[in-house]
C-alpha cells in the first residue's frame, strides 16, 4: 500500500493553500514491512491540516485479493475515522 500526498494546489479541495508543487509519497509498505497505522494518520492529518490530499493506493494481487495486512490497515484507519472523521471532513484550511 502505497500513500501519494499532493498539496492543495490540485481540485482535489476548495482552494489553494501554500505553493504548487507535489509532495513525495509516504510507502506504506514495501515488500512485506509496513508502517504503523498511526504513523500513516499522522502523516493523513498532517496533509489534512494543510489542505491536501491522500491517496491510499491498495495494490491487489493478480487474482484480485487484497493483501490481509492492507486489507487490516485499512480497516485501522476506517475505524479511526468512525471516530475522528467530523474533524476531518469538517475541516477547511486556515487562511491569514
Amino acid at each position: 500500500m502505497a500513500l501519494a500526498v499532493e498539496d492543495g494546489s490540485s481540485r482535489c479541495r476548495r482552494s489553494r493553500v501554500g505553493p504548487a508543487s507535489l509532495r513525495a509519497p509516504l510507502i506504506a509498505g514495501s515488500g512485506h514491512r509496513y508502517k504503523d497505522v498511526s504513523l500513516i494518520l499522522a502523516e493523513f492529518i498532517d496533509v489534512e491540516s494543510k489542505n491536501g490530499c491522500l491517496l491510499l493506493n491498495v495494490g491487489p494481487r493478480a487474482d484480485g485479493t487484497i493483501p490481509a495486512r492492507e486489507a487490516e490497515m485499512l480497516r485501522e484507519t476506517g475505524a479511526w475515522l468512525q471516530v475522528k472523521g467530523e474533524a476531518i471532513y469538517g475541516s477547511r484550511p486556515w487562511k491569514i
